[in-house]
């Protein structure tokens, strides 16, 4: 008897398996709605990956208002973005500070920008900027609705 109701649910379970057709429908996809970087990026935030040599020239110091480091470059981007502050995305790690460093993660910096400018265009006129490794806008958390 147990054998015959084994067979029976392996016997099932390969005509479930093979069937063509989806036993489970598919959810509907809810309305295609405006979902471009635009409008999904938190205004004037951007988290920026230097590489390691542009990480070392981060040292910063404020004049007239304006951000700067020890790379040309990367001043004249501040300027044209309106930077207002660059912190490290990471904190300081204390007695972890080596694993952080190993892993790169010392690199990542938050930079708060103009929100006038379109996120695209802030990163990709950073992108421009020899040892900027990566540059994408902070994304708006998403509510559970």
């Amino acid at each position: 008897m147990a054998n015959k109701s084994l067979l029976l649910l392996l016997t099932a379970s390969l005509v479930i398996c093979c069937s063509k057709q989806d036993l489970v429908s598919e959810p509907v996809a809810p309305a295609a709605q405006d979902h471009t970087l635009s409008t999904a990026a938190v205004p004037g935030v951007l988290y920026v990956k230097f590489a390691e040599s542009l990480s070392n020239e981060m040292e910063q110091s404020t004049t007239n208002g304006k951000l700067h480091t020890r790379s040309l470059g990367l001043n004249t981007s501040f300027d044209e973005l309106g930077v207002s502050s660059c912190t490290r995305l990471f904190p300081f790690g204390g007695e972890f500070e080596g694993r952080l460093r190993a892993e790169g993660m010392h690199r990542w910096y938050k930079l708060q920008y103009d929100d006038s400018f379109d996120p695209e265009r802030a990163c990709r006129t950073l992108l421009a900027v020899s040892g900027v490794k990566a540059a994408v806008p902070a994304l708006k958390k998403m509510s559970d609705a």
